[in-house]
C-alpha cells in the first residue's frame, strides 16, 4: 500500500524535478520579455523618433545587440543609424534601422520555437506534480 510519508516524498521529488526543469524555462521565457521590451519599447522609440534621449537608448539597444551578437557589420552601422532623428536619417539608415529591427525579431520568434520545444516538458513535470498531489490529498 501506497504511506501518506511515501507520497509526500514523492510530491516533493516531483516539486523539486520541476523546479530544476523549469529553470531552462524561466530563463529562455526572461529572455524573449527582455527582447520584446527592448523591441517594442526603446527600438520603437528610436525609430519612431518619439525617444527622450536617443543617445542612452541606442547605448542600451547595442549593448543588448553585443550580447545577443548581433552581426558586427549591423552593430557598426546601427551604433550610427540609431543615435540620428528621423530628419537625420539617409536612406542608408532606414536600411539599417530595417535590418536591426528583422533582427530583433528574428531572434524572438527562435524564442519562441525554443519556448514551444521546452514547454513540453514544462507541462510533463506540472502533469507528475499534480498527478502525485491528487494521490496524496486522497490518501492522507
Amino acid at each position: 500500500a501506497t504511506t501518506a510519508a511515501g507520497l509526500k516524498e514523492a510530491y516533493d521529488d516531483a516539486l523539486a524535478e520541476q523546479k530544476n526543469g523549469d529553470q531552462t524555462y524561466n530563463e529562455v521565457e526572461l529572455e524573449k520579455s527582455i527582447l520584446e521590451a527592448a523591441h517594442q519599447k526603446d527600438f520603437a522609440a528610436v525609430r519612431d523618433g518619439t525617444s527622450e534621449d536617443s543617445t542612452t537608448t541606442a547605448k542600451a539597444l547595442l549593448k543588448l545587440a553585443t550580447q545577443k551578437h548581433f552581426e558586427s557589420q549591423l552593430l557598426e552601422s546601427a551604433e550610427k543609424a540609431l543615435v540620428k532623428s528621423l530628419a537625420d536619417r539617409g536612406a542608408f539608415d532606414k536600411v539599417v534601422l530595417d535590418q536591426f529591427e528583422n533582427e530583433l525579431i528574428s531572434r524572438i520568434k527562435a524564442i519562441d520555437e525554443r519556448l514551444k520545444e521546452l514547454s513540453v516538458g514544462k507541462n510533463t513535470r506540472q502533469s507528475k506534480v499534480d498527478a502525485v498531489k491528487v494521490e496524496y490529498d486522497n490518501i492522507s
